[in-house]
């Protein structure tokens, strides 16, 4: 297992946005769409004026999931720092004091009947180590003063210290040649914490393109309120023309009814406009989460959705998929985790099996300076060499553990096959709803462009007493109809570009979002 494909992450997560791939729209959106029109509600509040990115910004600075995720990392970091407690250096330390007034237990020690004190202090200190071959090193010294009035006691007061090296090495259970055995735990924290980093950029991926969506319905209805007011005033407009024709003498007063009924189904079309510019200002500020008090703030989007032919086949968008998207990022990281937990369970079941080894050298006084500088000595010295085997031969339980994990090979092997399945369906949906946006884009355009010269010349019709009421209205409502149907078909091209990038995974970087662990 290549252990440099586990970077360390510390726990501070955060998100750099770079520029998002929107902008203001070509040139002929901006002219054909009309100017923005604001409703009167807008002049009592604060209009504040909104990017698609800033929108962005908000969501991912205020949204509760992406805040979730982002403590999810910092608990997988904290698991990190956890396993890796098990190399850390360990030192321990001891300090004793005993007394007790005993008879004598041999004849050297005294007489029957008598009495005798003995006293004694121990202090300690070691330190030891595991290595990440699972090595066990440990190093103490320990000192020790006794008195005693015994008759066997070396000297009435006596001094002793000791210094020892052990060293002990698993040579089967507990060790591998390239250390992912004893290191298991914490590489397994690794993996954990690279699922959550990738848990994080879905989370972000997903709430990013809710933000877009609320985003562009809120272009939408912005702009369908423009249309309508648009709409309104050619309406009134065509009522003035029609109450002078008929001051003229042109026109017979039954025509104003016509016309009062095109402005009349205007001013109620622009009422319900006006509702649904509110409730898409509502959606996006539940999206981003904004504070209470900014909700009354009227939002204005000032993004239109660039339109330009994308060039992406299925083969090259499932290529990109594969690269890209976390789901696929998790399920490599899966397959890396089942292969070092069967390792893990196949060792387990080997004999523990461990070669030691220990040194030691001895000092003794009744003058303490002196036990300390006979350390350095080779006179007193212990050493020893040691070979220990446990083992449960039926190993049911690592057995048991090695098939669970085969067996979950098996379903993430299915699931494998099942995400890709589902990913094919889904890139061919992304790149056929995004061919046909562009092709309602061109056609709304055209609608558009027809509508409108259809408009100008029933009008001149009508000021030649050749047309009526009825036939401008119908102009006039084909002409609405026709912009807001080349609106809806600009944003429903961006909806289904920002679908393919989601699809592809390269949502995040195509609007310049960088996941930064530092």
């Amino acid at each position: 297992m290549n252990n440099s494909s586990l970077p360390r992450f510390s726990s501070f997560l955060s998100v750099i946005i770079f520029g998002l791939g929107v902008t203001s729209g070509d040139a002929s959106a901006q002219e054909h769409l009309g100017k923005i029109e604001l409703p009167e509600s807008a002049s009592r509040v604060t209009v504040r004026k909104l990017s698609l990115t800033e929108a962005i910004k908000i969501t991912l600075k205020n949204n509760l999931g992406i805040a979730l995720q982002r403590q999810q990392v910092s608990m997988s970091e904290a698991s990190i720092r956890s396993s890796e407690a098990g190399f850390e250096p360990l030192v321990t330390a001891r300090l004793s004091h005993n007394d007790s007034i005993s008879p004598p237990s041999t004849s050297l020690d005294g007489t029957p009947g008598s009495t005798f004190e003995n006293s004694s202090q121990q202090w300690s200190l070691g330190v030891s180590k595991r290595l990440s071959f699972g090595t066990n090193l440990g190093v103490n010294f320990s000192s020790s003063r006794r008195k005693s009035n015994l008759g066997s006691a070396v000297e009435p007061l006596f001094y002793g210290s000791n210094l020892s090296l052990s060293v002990s090495q698993p040579l089967l259970r507990g060790f591998s040649f390239d250390r992912d055995i004893p290191r298991s735990a914490i590489l397994l924290a690794k993996f954990s914490n690279q699922r959550a980093l990738q848990e994080t950029r879905i989370a972000m991926a997903r709430e990013i393109r809710q933000t877009e969506n609320a985003y562009w319905n809120l272009v939408q209805t912005t702009r369908s309120y423009g249309v309508q007011k648009a709409s309104l005033e050619l309406a009134r407009d065509q009522y003035d023309i029609t109450q002078r024709k008929i001051k003229a003498g042109l026109s017979a007063p039954a025509d104003l009814i016509s016309s009062e009924s095109s402005v009349a189904q205007r001013e109620l079309a622009l009422l319900q406009s006006d509702a649904n510019l509110e409730a898409s200002m509502d959606v996006l500020r539940s999206t981003m989460n904004m504070p209470d008090k900014d909700w009354s703030d009227f939002l204005l989007a000032t993004d239109l959705p660039e339109v330009s032919p994308v060039d992406l086949d299925l083969e090259l968008a499932m290529s990109l998929a594969l690269q890209t998207r976390p789901e696929m990022q998790q399920n490599r990281i899966e397959i890396q985790r089942q292969e070092l937990s069967e390792r893990v369970a196949k060792n387990s079941n080997l004999p523990d099996l461990n070669l030691g080894f220990s040194y030691g050298v001895v000092g003794q006084s009744n003058v303490y300076r002196t036990t300390i500088s006979q350390l350095d000595g080779l006179g007193a010295r212990d050493w020893g060499v040691f070979l220990n085997l446990s083992w449960a031969p039926l190993g049911q339980a690592a057995s048991a553990n090695v098939d669970s994990l085969q067996a979950q090979d098996k379903i993430l092997a299915l699931r494998q096959k099942q995400f890709l399945s589902g990913l094919r369906a889904q890139l061919r949906a992304a790149i056929r709803n995004l061919q046909t946006a562009e092709r309602q884009v061109n056609a709304s355009v055209r609608f558009r462009e027809l509508a409108t010269r259809s408009l100008e010349i029933e009008r001149k019709r009508f000021m030649s007493s050749m047309s009526r009421n009825i036939e401008v209205s119908q102009r006039e409502n084909e002409l609405a109809a026709a912009q807001t149907a080349e609106i809806s078909a600009r944003i429903d091209f961006q909806r289904a570009k920002s679908d393919l990038d989601l699809a592809t995974g390269s949502l995040l970087k195509n609007r310049g979002i960088e996941l930064s662990v530092r």
